[in-house]
């Protein structure tokens, strides 16, 4: 599988930081084409405005500018309080990642966690991650725009639930998980709640001192993305035949359905999978 395959912008860093070069690449070439699309198939006029915080991740605005689409930069030390995402959203996305993370952890019995973490890569992460965002559901991202809004207090929508009570059924799910496993104590509240927001002091972008953004100057090279050459990424080797997949696949659509934990759609998509493996 190549970065292209991925349901996610994948980029990379020497560092591992977001920096102004990979935000401005997104900016022109994902953020404004699609926003231009979403306006006019909404018969609006192209333009926008993107909040952002204004971290050294995000180079001057005079440089963020396509056409009517601008970049704008929140008040320093607002951002917690202003930024939607900062709002709930982000808690509940690692709630529903960690969920995630841990059922892979003990899907294989014959495999010990420790094994089972070592194993676990990237790819699986994005994954986990994308899935995890794709359960966070429209009405959550409204209620967390809703804060944001004056007299707040009397606006209520039919059928939204309070995203606090979203994130507390979601973090009371995982714990009963974790509690649930073998050869694992009880898990206080505490430790819990400081297993969730164990990178809440994290940056996802670097703080340089003075040294160091001097040394950026005069050797601009060292702060130049790495390319990811999609054509260069080895393929994995694979561990069973088409054979046996396309048997994995059949039995996986049979237990499911017999199940009933899936759609028609789900069904239809797997069938066409397993359709394509045994062309192959």
């Amino acid at each position: 599988m190549s970065p292209g395959d991925f349901p996610v912008i994948y980029r990379a860093s020497k560092n591992a930081w977001m920096t102004a070069d990979l935000f401005t690449e997104w900016f022109h070439k994902y953020f404004v084409p699609k926003t231009k699309k979403f306006l006019l198939d909404q018969n609006l006029p192209p333009k926008a405005f993107l909040y952002v915080d204004n971290c050294t991740a995000h180079p001057e605005n005079n440089t963020l500018i396509s056409g009517d689409i601008v970049v704008k930069f929140l008040p320093p030390n607002t951002t917690s309080i202003l930024q939607p995402m900062d709002q709930g959203i982000l808690r509940q996305l690692k709630v529903i990642y960690k969920s995630r993370l841990m059922l892979d952890l003990v899907a294989d019995d014959d495999k010990s966690i420790i094994q089972a973490w070592k194993d676990y890569n990237i790819r699986d992460a994005i994954f986990n991650i994308a899935s995890a965002w794709d359960n966070i559901k429209p009405e959550n991202h409204q209620k967390a725009w809703r804060k944001l809004m004056p007299g707040n207090e009397i606006i209520d929508f039919d059928g939204f639930k309070p995203l606090g009570k979203e994130n507390k059924e979601a973090e009371d799910m995982l714990k009963r998980f974790l509690q649930g496993q073998k050869n694992t104590e009880q898990i206080s509240e505490e430790d819990f709640r400081e297993w969730i927001d164990a990178d809440k002091t994290l940056t996802a972008y670097e703080v340089k001192d003075d040294y160091q953004i001097l040394d950026d100057v005069l050797h601009p090279e060292n702060t130049l993305p790495d390319e990811t050459d999609e054509a260069e990424c080895e393929p994995e080797k694979a561990e069973v035949s088409l054979a046996e997949t396309a048997e994995c696949l059949r039995k996986a659509i049979s237990s499911l359905s017999f199940r009933g934990l899936g759609t028609t759609n789900e069904y239809l998509t797997l069938n066409r999978i397993k359709d394509k493996v045994q062309k192959a």
